[in-house]
């Protein structure tokens, strides 16, 4: 396979922005991709991308279909879409699709963490911060049955304890930190 040896993804809703641009501040080098699945509505995706792009010295790419995963870059999942991961033609990529009617959240983190989890196995981190849904539990799950590192933001950290806190009472979670404490988690796996 042609692309990173390891990847991050980080699921993360209410109070997402402020604390992204937090998190990715203190990320100074990336030599494997950090995927971002930000609830977020289809229109402001593109005004999150540009804002952390002002921010961070590091590539920041929207996913569109057939996006190839590189190595030193952050990735944002579309607002109004799944976005899954697939090897194509060697190479990771994402594929996006509609939400079912029934779907409470688009982007979905489970949908994205688990095709993540099957491809990259215990090359794969999976972080949980804030919101208030229980989107990513499953996602987490996954990738910690299959050998990854999972992380959950701590309740002081969090806007909005709601996710972490679901994933941290899955029993699935590995490590609780602060903002800073992820991104020493996140330097640490994609770094060595």
């Amino acid at each position: 396979m042609n692309s990173p040896e390891r990847v991050v993804i980080i699921g993360i809703s209410a109070g997402g922005p402020p604390t992204l641009r937090l998190l990715l501040s203190y990320i100074k080098a990336l030599s494997n991709p950090i995927i971002i699945v930000q609830h977020i509505p289809r229109t402001f995706t593109d005004v999150l991308v540009q804002n952390i792009k002002q921010l961070i010295d590091l590539p920041v790419v929207k996913f569109d279909n057939y996006t190839s995963l590189e190595s030193n870059a952050v990735y944002f999942c579309p607002g109004g879409y799944h976005t899954v991961f697939k090897i194509l033609r060697d190479r990771v990529q994402s594929r996006l699709y509609l939400p079912e009617k029934d779907d409470l959240v688009a982007p979905s983190i489970d949908k994205s963490m688990i095709s993540i989890a099957e491809l990259y196995g215990s090359s794969a981190m999976g972080v949980i911060m804030t919101g208030m849904t229980g989107d990513g539990v499953q996602g987490i799950g996954c990738i910690k049955k299959m050998g990854g590192i999972t992380v959950a933001q701590d309740e002081k950290s969090s806007v909005i304890f709601g996710m972490p806190k679901k994933a941290i009472e899955s029993g699935y979670v590995d490590y609780v930190c602060d903002v800073r404490g992820i991104a020493r988690r996140i330097d640490q796996f994609i770094n060595n």
